[in-house]
Parts: C-alpha cells; structure tokens; sequence
C-alpha cells in the first residue's frame, strides 16, 4: 500500500528538499498513456500524476472553501492506495470491505483511499479523467466538514458537481494545462456506467447523464451552483452554509 499523510506533506522540509533535488533531475522519457500502457507501467509513473493532482485540488479547497463556507478547509489526513490485483487481504474501512476498482473517502480515519486498479484505466484515459476521481473523492471531504446531508446518489452527484468546479477553477487559473477538450473527457469518465467497477455504477452514483450534467454544473456554475443536484432531489446544506 501507499500512503501519504498530506496534512504534513503540504509544509515537510523533506518534500521541499525532494521537490528540489527532482528539479535537478533529468525529465523521464514521456510513456505512452493507452489501455495497454496502463496495465503495465510503473505505478510510480501514475501516482506522481495522481500526488500532482491531489495537491492541486487540495490547494484549490484551500482557497475556494473559505469563500463558500464557514471555516478553514482541512485536508484529509491520509492519502493512500492498494492494488487489489496483489492484494491477499481485504481492505476495509471502519469495518467495512473496500471493493475493488473503487475509491472512497473513509470518514472513520479521515482518508482517501483508491485502488490502483481503478486508476490505471483513468491515467490511460487521460489527465482530466484521472484528476477527476481525485475531485470526487475530494468533493466528499467537503461534503464532511460542511454537513451536506441528504439521498445517497444525491451526495454522490454533489460530489461530482464539486469535481468539475475544481477542475475548471484549476484550469482557469493555470495551475493545470487543460483544455475544454480534456476536461470534457473528465466528463465523460465521471458520465461512464458500461463497466463493473462499483465506483462507476449507476445505482450508487446516478447514470450517465446525470454523472456528466452534475460535473459540467460544476464546470460552468464553479462551487456555489453545487448546493443542488441537478434532479431537483439535492442535498442538503447545513445551518449557515453559503
């Protein structure tokens, strides 16, 4: 497994010292990012990716959170992945199994966790799809500190709306390259239900339709055109939320 407690990653003297040392570094060869690729490369090459993500949409929260909400944003405590191709034992959250080709926000030790099953297919997809599963998960963490309550697909659309203003704010202030063309392929990840990975199934996310209408919500209408889902049935904001 891997893991990252991000809390004391954002201001380590050792990640400054690593960020200086790879700067000196000559680049990698660039790797091809297809399906066949991605059963196969380094997961280093991935994770890099997936860290660089992180930190940005973490960064963005910083900033957008306080504008929206009361109170400082917190970053979740842990960060870390599995390989449920390798791995013998279940993964388990506060009691409950983790599946495979998921990735979820574990309230109960305050974490993210993703299995690098799921975001292999994401990485060959593009950057916009694998930056956007980090959004997801991230969109729950600020569904946590604020107290948005309300139907289960509901929160998880939410959480896709949130996504996709993550990802057009990081776009819009250049801190991510990404054009209209890569973030509409962030959608049609997020819109994606033809497949078995229980992060991506309709009955728990919503369908297609509804995964891409919510994150371009949030592409278009940035943070506050999140506070509903766009059905019509959202979420609930709590006493006090912006």
């Amino acid at each position: 497994m891997t893991r990252t407690a991000l809390r004391a990653a954002r201001c380590a003297p050792a990640l400054l010292v690593a960020l200086a040392l790879a700067a000196c570094t000559a680049p990698a060869a660039p790797v091809a990012r297809d399906t066949a690729t991605a059963a196969s490369v380094d997961w280093s090459v991935i994770e890099s990716e997936v860290q660089r993500d992180l930190q940005a949409v973490d960064a963005f929260w910083a900033e957008s959170y306080v504008e929206s909400y009361a109170g400082e944003f917190r970053s979740p405590w842990n960060v870390w992945s599995f390989d449920s191709a390798q791995q013998d034992a279940p993964v388990m959250c506060a009691g409950e199994l983790i599946p495979s080709d998921n990735a979820v926000f574990c309230l109960a030790d305050d974490s993210v966790v993703w299995d690098e099953q799921l975001m292999r297919p994401a990485w060959a997809a593009g950057e916009g799809p694998l930056a956007a599963i980090v959004a997801h998960e991230w969109g729950h963490v600020v569904q946590f500190q604020t107290g948005f309550t309300g139907h289960w697909t509901a929160l998880e659309l939410q959480a896709d709306c949130f996504a996709g203003a993550a990802l057009a704010g990081l776009a819009a202030s250049d801190q991510m390259t990404w054009d209209d063309a890569e973030l509409e392929r962030a959608a049609d990840a997020l819109a994606s239900h033809g497949d078995p990975e229980p992060w991506t199934a309709p009955g728990d996310h919503g369908d297609a339709a509804e995964r891409g209408e919510a994150f371009r919500v949030g592409l278009e209408g940035g943070v506050p055109a999140c506070a509903t889902d766009p059905r019509g049935r959202g979420a609930e904001a709590p006493a006090g939320a912006g």
